[in-house]
């Protein structure tokens, strides 16, 4: 791509998504948290009115580029300020809406607002529409909450939720009968979730907590713990996801019963029109040729590996690729073994032996067009349509030779640069199966030079 054009479009890209916020690149809400957790999260709480609005200038570099943009600033004045305000007025920077999760203000009316600092600009306020930040007439909960601070008793709450994810028709379900640990400053709470997955762990001293998830048997989390921290008389919201446990594990061999590390394992649906297409999971085997693949839904399985072959030995004269293999050691996807898993079952001992493979030759010359040597010519081997081997030795009468195995398709590129921008390459295309000798790769100009 040409360097302008190129920069043109990063810029374009960049002042889409950064014209309107440097907080967010899109507007992406986890979720309104409840007064009692926003209200000590926030920087400042306050009622006010919004009286006007004005604009700041602000900028980001991005690589050696700068991009500047511009932000609304609403200026309040101060009703009734309950954290981190002083004085009648206040300016709040709340971007322009959509991409930037900007809220929309309206100038005359009373809103209860909840501001943070904002990064670039640390003596400024910003909120969005992520917070807690509403009309006040919508406000009755934070009020609630607010004026009750004052008579609550001391302590703080963790609760939350525990889920079952669903990929069918039911979607997600509560889990009941779930345990999960609330630990830190000196105190482990153990509680249960009821009939609608939801848990509660009071009387807490104010700090930092860790709360954990003992997935029921067949479930799992990708991670059953979460940190948080607990303000006196406020609380902290904690959801957990967990997913059915479905687990396929094994090991690869190679044709004598070796086990064959850093093969790349995918496990997919065996009703999916190819690897690519519906659920996957995958796996890299360890120093002794084992994999766990877990999380499965219940259903049929194609397993499929990829192998490299032996790191080490990848700059010898046989190029070590070997062709995609499915389960249990087959060329083609057809004649793939189906793996059904069941509802959080336990597939084991799956051994994935991978055949006794054949090498096969490529050999040939990089001539010019005059059909004198090209000797200086840069050969390179391209496998499965992309990976790429180490250049390939060509000696001073541009011959070569190499070995790959059967079953591996190769696309040769010889290509040489004349000078700046100006190419000359060859290329040939190599079947999966039999020697290829004689070869001529032929330099020619190479096109759109």
């Amino acid at each position: 791509m040409n360097h302008k054009l190129k920069l043109l479009s990063i810029g374009s890209l960049v002042l889409t998504l950064l014209s309107f916020s440097d907080t967010a690149f899109a507007c992406d809400c986890m979720g309104t948290r409840p007064p009692c957790e926003a209200y000590w999260q926030a920087e400042a709480v306050f009622i006010g009115t919004a009286k006007e609005v004005s604009w700041i200038e602000l900028e980001d570099k991005i690589e050696n580029s700068t991009f500047k943009y511009r932000k609304p600033v609403f200026h309040f004045a101060v009703d009734q300020a309950f954290r981190g305000v002083n004085g009648s007025q206040v300016g709040v920077m709340a971007g322009q809406g959509d991409g930037d999760c900007g809220y929309g203000f309206k100038i005359g009316e009373r809103y209860l607002v909840y501001a943070y600092r904002d990064n670039q600009k640390k003596e400024m306020l910003y909120t969005s529409i992520c917070a807690r930040t509403r009309p006040l007439r919508e406000a009755d909960e934070d009020f609630e909450y607010i004026k009750g601070l004052s008579k609550a008793s001391p302590g703080g709450w963790v609760f939350g939720e525990v889920f079952k994810s669903g990929r069918g028709p039911e979607g997600s379900l509560p889990l009941e009968g779930v345990k999960i640990t609330v630990e830190g400053q000196g105190k482990s709470d153990t509680v249960t979730t009821d009939s609608e997955g939801r848990f509660h762990a009071s009387s807490l001293p104010e700090g930092s907590y860790k709360v954990r998830v003992a997935p029921l048997e067949g479930l799992s989390d990708r991670s059953n713990e979460r940190e948080v921290k607990v303000a006196d008389r406020g609380c902290a919201t904690v959801t957990f996801w967990l997913e059915v446990d479905g687990r396929v594990s094994g090991r690869v061999l190679d044709g004598e019963g070796r086990p064959l590390s850093n093969c790349y394992v995918m496990v997919y649906s065996a009703e999916a029109a190819n690897r690519y297409s519906g659920f996957s999971m995958s796996a890299t085997t360890d120093d002794q040729g084992r994999f766990k693949i877990g999380r499965l839904p219940s259903g049929n399985y194609n397993l499929s590996v990829n192998y490299d072959g032996p790191s080490d030995e990848q700059r010898s004269e046989l190029i070590k690729s070997f062709p995609l293999f499915y389960y249990p050691g087959v060329l083609s996807a057809d004649q793939s073994g189906v793996i059904v898993v069941g509802e959080s079952a336990k597939v084991e001992d799956v051994d994935f032996r991978l055949p006794a493979m054949q090498e096969r030759t490529i050999e040939g010359v990089v001539l010019w067009p005059d059909g004198k040597p090209a000797p200086n010519a840069q050969l390179t081997c391209f496998l499965h349509g992309g990976r790429v081997r180490p250049p390939i030795k060509i000696d001073e009468q541009g011959h070569f030779l190499f070995k790959i195995y059967e079953g591996v398709d190769a696309f040769l590129v010889a290509q040489i640069e004349l000078e700046k921008g100006k190419w000359m390459r060859g290329e040939l295309n190599a079947a999966e199966k039999g020697d290829l000798v004689g070869v001529k790769l032929i330099l020619a100009p190479r096109k759109n030079n």
